[in-house]
């Protein structure tokens, strides 16, 4: 029923290696939308592996204003994981 509106069931699995002091950034569509990845990374990595909460925030806010700056009316999904290793 989900697939109808536009739901994916099949996940996209990336394999890759990171060293320590690298971090992982999982986001919705509502963020990739608006910001391109290397911008998003920049963002989140001006605050360090001991502000990951104030990333993840600040990246969801920057997404939201700009969401609501295009389309004024609503906005959908907007989440960000951020996970330092």
């Amino acid at each position: 029923m989900a697939q109808n509106i536009g739901v994916i069931h099949a996940p996209e699995i990336l394999r890759c290696h990171l060293d320590f002091g690298q971090f992982v950034l999982l986001c919705t569509d509502g963020v990739w939308g608006y910001f391109h990845e290397h911008e998003a990374v920049e963002l989140v990595a001006g605050f360090g592996c001991t502000g990951v909460h104030e990333g993840a925030a600040a990246l969801v806010t920057e997404a939201k204003n700009r969401w609501l700056l295009a389309t004024p009316e609503a906005t959908d999904d907007i989440t960000a994981v951020i996970a330092w290793l």
